[in-house]
């Protein structure tokens, strides 16, 4: 699912001539450690809002 979302990410970057077509797994990588950072950084915080320990959540 990360892999399908950073490569359409990366595909429109090509689209929209921002990247040069032979850089496309490069930016594909990077957008799938972006977005597992920040899918992780939801879950954790959702986790600590549903169990109302924000201190622990800010902590980890």
């Amino acid at each position: 699912m990360i892999t399908k979302m950073a490569s359409k990410v990366a595909d429109f970057f090509i689209y929209r001539n921002w990247i040069e077509k032979d850089e496309h797994e490069i930016y594909r990588y990077g957008m799938e450690v972006i977005l597992s950072f920040v899918i992780n950084f939801c879950i954790v915080l959702i986790c600590g809002i549903v169990f109302r320990e924000m201190l622990y959540t800010f902590l980890y």
